[in-house]
């Protein structure tokens, strides 16, 4: 027996202490329980027993229901509630993946054909006369004329801002090509940007080559291939002799080497020989 003046006794008498159902062997015993913890337990208590697989057989309503702990309604619910079947979920999904592409699609072409109409709309016409002079020069771009490039040169050309004679790589030939276009007089080849020399290939010397990549920055024409501490290589079908990477090269391991004539690169020369018309011998 507990005396009545024990802890224990005293919370029971306040309704602190509740009595744990009897063991058949220890007899009655007594724990003390919070309120939310007595709850749980209820609930766990009434809380029918789960059937084991396959016992679906004369099962509660709680068990119909779906095992969400959050409460929160499966896509199947959410289905039903707008009036679909649940077997319709895979169709529903693959709709909607068809409406997202489709979407994208329209937007695709519609974007593109607003871009079409203002390349249309807004397109810069260009000059014809310096699409011709630009034709005639050798696209070295060596920069020896003074401009940067090609281009840059033959709309100075057609503006009048540069002379006819300051592109060494083009020569004399290139100078009566763009007389007779431009209907101006013959001009030597000016000292001041350089001289004329047969057209070159530069060649790397790729025992000596350090990979310092140098020389691919000084490229105009992107002919060089190669990365940094390893080999470089000229393509040589894109080396247009412009001897820009020379100057650069810390080791001058590249050289300009003359591409040979020969039946591919051949090309009918102006004539330089002045042809005067013939004279009739008197009688």
């Amino acid at each position: 027996m507990i005396a009545e003046d024990h802890p224990l006794m005293m919370k029971h008498a306040k309704g602190e202490l509740k009595a744990r159902p009897s063991h058949p062997l220890r007899g009655p015993r007594l724990a003390l329980h919070s309120q939310p913890a007595a709850a749980a337990h209820r609930v766990r208590c009434e809380t029918p027993p789960r059937p084991s697989r396959g016992a679906t057989d004369n099962a509660p309503a709680e068990w119909a229901k779906p095992a969400n702990d959050a409460g929160k309604a499966t896509p199947d619910d959410r289905l039903a509630a707008l009036g679909y079947h649940p077997s319709l979920r895979t169709s529903y999904l693959t709709l909607t993946m068809l409406a997202a592409i489709l979407v994208m699609a329209l937007g695709a072409i519609v974007l593109g054909a607003a871009l079409g109409y203002a390349a249309v709309r807004f397109r810069v016409e260009g000059d014809p006369l310096v699409e011709k002079i630009d034709a005639i020069l050798p696209q070295t771009q060596c920069g020896q004329c003074g401009f940067p490039g090609c281009k840059p040169y033959a709309e100075a050309i057609a503006k009048g801002e540069a002379e006819i004679n300051q592109c060494p790589p083009g020569g004399d030939e290139g100078i009566h090509k763009l007389a007779d276009l431009l209907g101006r007089e013959f001009k030597p080849l000016s000292a001041e940007h350089g001289i004329e020399k047969p057209k070159s290939v530069a060649v790397i010397d790729e025992q000596v080559c350090i990979g310092c990549t140098l020389c691919i920055q000084a490229c105009p024409v992107d002919a060089i291939v190669g990365a940094a501490k390893q080999m470089h290589t000229i393509v040589a079908r894109q080396c247009t002799g412009c001897e820009l990477c020379l100057p650069p090269c810390p080791v001058n391991c590249i050289s300009m080497q003359p591409i040979g004539e020969s039946v591919e690169n051949w090309k009918w020369k102006y004539p330089v020989i002045k042809i005067a018309p013939a004279q009739r011998e008197a009688t």
